[in-house]
């Protein structure tokens, strides 16, 4: 006698949903690239967060926040950025109040 499956929970639902875009996600081939920097332009005032969306999933679901020297990105000269994962492909860089970016920021 065939076995029936178990019906679905709230849960299992949720578990799914959750994993459906990692099992999607096909890693690109070439380099990575970076897609935008938000904001742009030349004021961005001393707080700001500033987020560098990159061209598919760069690191895997957990801890988030991260040292320069973990983070694919380099800024000179260097803003006392910390830095944090906002997602899989989506990078932040929080500005510090006190320390406004050069105009020579690249």
């Amino acid at each position: 006698m065939p076995q029936k499956p178990f019906p679905p929970t709230a849960a299992g639902l949720l578990l799914l949903l959750l994993l459906a875009p990692l099992a999607a996600a096909q890693p690109a081939e070439g380099p990575l690239r970076l897609l935008r920097i938000q904001p742009s332009g030349e004021d961005v005032p001393p707080g700001s967060q500033v987020v560098f969306q990159f061209d598919r999933p760069v690191v895997p679901l957990g801890r988030m926040a991260r040292d320069a020297s973990e983070v694919p990105i380099s800024i000179t000269p260097d803003p006392g950025c910390e830095w944090r994962w906002l997602d899989r492909s989506a990078l932040a860089c929080q500005l510090a109040e006190e320390r406004p970016l050069a105009p020579a920021t690249r």
